[in-house]
């Protein structure tokens, strides 16, 4: 049971360590592109790996220099990622608060409209007795903005776990 254990612990940190690179077209905020491959984006990454082909050697480029990704899993499917300010609402006072630097989004767009989503990783926590651990699966936080913004509006946020919504009318 333990060798089993171990082959499986071993196998999970093999597959996690070995990032997977799709393509993808950088654009680049002097207005310029780079073709190639790159790792999807989390939303607080201040850097971007990317390579030009397979047998290049990974570079990293700093999210400050990168506007958009464009990213496709070749069977037609497009994922678009954009460093966007996030705005959020204090409940209580109903101040905005912008953020400080911009973070990372996947987004759709619909007309004018683009809708941003962040993933938080979720993670593990022990429970009331102390004996198990009980994992809580990742939230998305969903962000409204116009099509040609640098900024998002927090709209609302969604438990995986439970599928407990909160959300926030202007």
């Amino acid at each position: 049971m333990k060798k089993i254990i171990l082959l499986i612990t071993i196998f999970l940190f093999a597959t996690t360590g070995h990032a997977k690179f799709i393509k993808a077209v950088l654009h680049m905020e002097d207005g310029s592109t780079k073709k190639g491959l790159a790792e999807m984006v989390e939303s607080d990454d201040s850097k971007v790996y990317f390579k030009t082909d397979e047998e290049a050697k990974k570079e990293k480029i700093e999210s400050s220099n990168i506007k958009k990704i464009e990213y496709g899993d070749g069977e037609s499917k497009k994922y678009i990622a954009e460093r966007l300010y996030a705005t959020t609402a204090n409940i209580l006072t109903g101040k905005f608060s912008r953020s400080k630097k911009k973070q990372w989004f996947y987004i759709v767009y619909d007309k004018n409209v683009k809708i941003g989503g962040v993933a938080s990783a979720g993670g593990c926590r022990p429970n009331a007795g102390g004996t198990s651990t009980v994992v809580t699966f990742a939230n998305t936080a969903y962000f409204f903005g116009k099509k040609n913004s640098e900024e998002l509006v927090f709209g609302y946020a969604t438990t995986a776990s439970n599928g407990f919504a909160i959300e926030q009318i202007h």
